[in-house]
Formats: C-alpha cells, structure tokens, sequence
C-alpha cells in the first residue's frame, strides 16, 4: 500500500463513483472526508471503507451542499483537519423533469435539478477555496456523458453537469472559474 498525507474531500461520497473515488484516496494512505445528505449512507461507507484499509482514515460529514448554511459549516469542519489537497466535486442525481404536471412543477424540477448539480459544486468549492492547498491543490468536477451528448429524455442533468464541467475549463464566467488557475 502507497501512503501519502494528503487531505482528500469527495462530494457524493456515499454511494456510487463518489465511495470509488474515496476508497481508492484511502486505500493510497490519504485522509478523506465525504460529504452528503444521507447520515446512514455516510456512515456505512466510511465504516466499509475504514475496514478495508484497516484504519479510520475515512471521516463522514452529513451536509446538504444545496444549503449554504450547511456548506459552511462542513467546510469548517473540514478545516479544522488540514488544508485540502483534493476537492472532488461529485455530488449530484439525475432528476427526470415530470412529463406534463404543469409549469410549477417544471420549474421546481429544474430549480432541484439546478441544486443538486450545480450549486453545490458551487458553494462547496468557493467555501472551500482559500484552503486548497497551494501550490498543488487539485479540484475535480465529475460530470456524465450527459454533458458531452446529452439524452433526449434527460437533457436537464446533462445541461447542469455541462456547466458544471465549464466552472473549470476555462470557457465559465462563472465568479469562481479562478479555482482553475489558483491551483495551477
């Protein structure tokens, strides 16, 4: 097993791409933290994932990244372990828009879609930005094939994912597209 110091924070981290990516961090000697909604998730991953590489360097943050108030306060705690090393982004859901409940439900659709894949890549970025690690620091946005060619039926994830790739490869007015530049 490598070991390493580095301090690694995955969004999503519970389930899916997000568990892989922070077993592998672990699994490489670095400390991790994963965030999302879904305390139960949260805990048995990082319990699974602690007993696999036979140490706690997996530590659980039960946020919603969608809540400002909520980011900061994980981001706090964060801090409170080290200046970041990486910052992988990865928190998100594919919302299918309701097939003809009516505009309110059209937008509260888009507005949760916007949420969950988008603005907490947002916040949780830009709360955690003068604390990645400089020079070195690494922010990685995971995004679908979605976001390259889209889905007929599924065009709205695919949007949020697309523009949540362009936060970081230059082609995003976007306030905090600096993260990009900062950690070159």
């Amino acid at each position: 097993m490598i070991t390493s110091s580095r301090l690694a924070v995955v969004s999503g981290g519970a389930t899916g791409i997000g568990r892989e990516v922070a077993r592998r961090f672990a699994e490489h000697g670095d400390r991790v933290v994963i965030i999302g909604r879904r305390a139960n998730l949260l805990h048995r991953a990082s319990d699974e994932i602690n007993r696999a590489v036979a140490s706690d360097r997996v530590v659980p943050i039960n946020a919603d990244l969608a809540d400002p108030v909520q980011v900061q306060r994980a981001a706090d705690q964060i801090v409170e372990l080290g200046n970041v090393d990486v910052l992988v982004n990865n928190a998100g859901a594919i919302i299918t828009p309701p097939a003809s409940e009516g505009l309110d439900a059209l937008a509260a659709s888009w507005r949760h879609d916007l949420d969950v894949n988008l603005i907490t890549a947002v916040l949780l970025t830009n709360a955690l930005m003068d604390h990645l690690r400089r020079p070195g620091g690494r922010l990685i946005m995971v995004s679908s094939a979605a976001a390259q060619r889209g889905a007929p039926a599924r065009t709205q994830p695919g949007r949020m994912r697309r523009r949540r790739r362009r936060c970081t490869d230059g082609h995003s007015d976007w306030p905090g597209n600096s993260a990009k530049r900062a950690l070159r």
